[in-house]
């Protein structure tokens, strides 16, 4: 099955990713952050966010912050991570970035079927 990978806008978002429809017009046009999906199907498997960030070194390079990148069960260990990260490098080789931080949480949090539900609505 092949994933497709784009930028989720307000045009193309499936409604069981919860945020805010006035967020994604914003990031849609933003040239300092993005919203990347993959899809298999006709079904979300992944998502990741990256936004650019002034920084006072590197003359007027971005550094990048890359969080919300979250894969479901069923499509983990088949490059779906990988391939939304390649996509973020894109965009910030586009941007010139000086350097890209990935934010995590302290500990990972596994989500059950039915938690999964609840966040990808």
């Amino acid at each position: 099955m092949p994933t497709t990978f784009r930028a989720c806008t307000p045009n193309w978002c499936p409604s069981r990713v919860r945020v805010l429809p006035e967020r994604l017009g914003e990031l849609e046009t933003a040239s300092d952050s993005a919203l990347f999906v993959a899809e298999r199907s006709g079904r979300l498997v992944g998502t990741v966010l990256v936004a650019l960030c002034a920084d006072v070194m590197f003359g007027r390079r971005p550094f990048a912050v890359v969080e919300n990148i979250v894969v479901d069960a069923q499509g983990r260990g088949q490059g779906v991570g990988a391939a939304l990260l390649r996509a973020v490098d894109r965009f910030c080789l586009a941007a010139d970035c000086s350097k890209i931080m990935l934010l995590s949480a302290s500990e990972r949090v596994m989500r059950t079927p039915s938690s999964s539900a609840r966040l990808c609505r």
